[in-house]
This record gives structure tokens, C-alpha cells and sequence, in this order.
């Protein structure tokens, strides 16, 4: 016990230091790959995405915020991955993922009724054609109409010529 006790005292034991950082050589193929990535494809949804295909491409395994000196060599790579994504695709491109890129979506009060029911319900969608395109018979068998009714429409529900229920949807914007 007193073994122990001395060398506690004396800091015999320390912590290992990290030694999770990658070689230079492995942080140059990930520049690289990136470089790469950001200059022949605009494909990427933001930076974060094309680091992490280039760990994979690479074989290299992510690092975890425990592997210290790793974990800042990948956010360093991240800040590396904004710059060559902003140099060759604009301040602006698509890989951008800031509050300004997002849309407000529309709001639609949709009444459903039929010979049993009426009811009402808001949804919100990026566009009314996304509306119709959830009514879309994705065999074609029956057609959706669009039926103009001042600042609102109704869908009809159309096969062969012949409406098909007495299903009726009236679709408006809320503003």
C-alpha cells in the first residue's frame, strides 16, 4: 500500500499523452481528396459531407472528440473543406447549409368533404404542387382536376371521363 502511495505521490503515473493525430502524409491525401471533391462536384450538401466522403475514400477512420490532437486536425479539415468549396462553387453555392438557404413553407387549409364527412386541415408545403402531386394516382388509372374557385380550388377526383367519388378536396392558402 505504501508502494502504491509513493508513486502517486511522486506522479510516477501520468496520463498517456494523445497520440491519435494522423501523419502529415494522411492529412495531405485528405486535402487532396477534398480539394478534389470541392473542385469537379457540386454534388455536396455542405462541407461536413464531402470531409467525411474523403475519410472514407481514404480508409481513414473519423476521429471521436475524445482523440484529441485528431479531432482538431478534422476540424481543421472541416474550415479546409468551406474555403475550397467556397473558392471553386461561391459564397453562395448550394453546399451552403445557413438560415438564409432555408424557405419558409406556404400554409393550406384543406377541407375534405363527402357525403358522411367534412373536415378541415392546415398543412404546410413548400408549394400547392406539392398537394396535388400527393393526390397523383401514381398508376394513372384516375386523374385529378383542378378546379379554380376564386382565391381557392377544388380537386375532383376523375376516372375515364366519369368523376370518381363524391370526394371533393378545396384547397387555399393561408396568408
Amino acid at each position: 500500500m505504501n508502494f502504491l502511495k509513493e508513486l502517486n505521490d511522486n506522479k510516477y503515473l501520468t496520463e498517456m499523452d494523445d497520440n491519435s493525430d494522423l501523419p502529415e502524409q494522411s492529412i495531405k491525401e485528405l486535402q487532396k481528396l477534398i480539394r478534389s471533391g470541392a473542385e469537379n462536384s457540386g454534388k455536396w450538401s455542405n462541407a461536413l459531407e464531402l470531409v467525411h466522403k474523403s475519410y472514407s475514400v481514404s480508409s481513414i477512420e473519423r476521429p471521436t472528440p475524445a482523440m484529441q490532437a485528431a479531432w482538431k486536425q478534422y476540424e481543421t479539415l472541416i474550415s479546409y473543406a468551406v474555403n475550397q468549396l467556397s473558392k471553386y462553387h461561391g459564397q453562395d453555392g448550394t453546399w451552403r447549409m445557413t438560415s438564409e438557404s432555408f424557405k419558409e413553407k406556404s400554409k393550406f387549409m384543406i377541407g375534405y368533404s363527402s357525403k358522411s364527412k367534412n373536415e378541415t386541415y392546415q398543412v404546410e408545403v413548400d408549394s400547392v404542387e406539392d398537394i396535388l402531386e400527393f393526390f397523383k394516382d401514381p398508376n394513372g388509372k384516375y386523374q385529378v382536376k383542378q378546379i379554380p374557385l376564386g382565391d381557392s380550388f377544388l380537386l375532383e377526383f376523375w376516372e375515364h371521363g366519369v368523376i370518381k367519388s363524391d370526394v371533393k378536396l378545396e384547397i387555399k392558402e393561408i396568408l
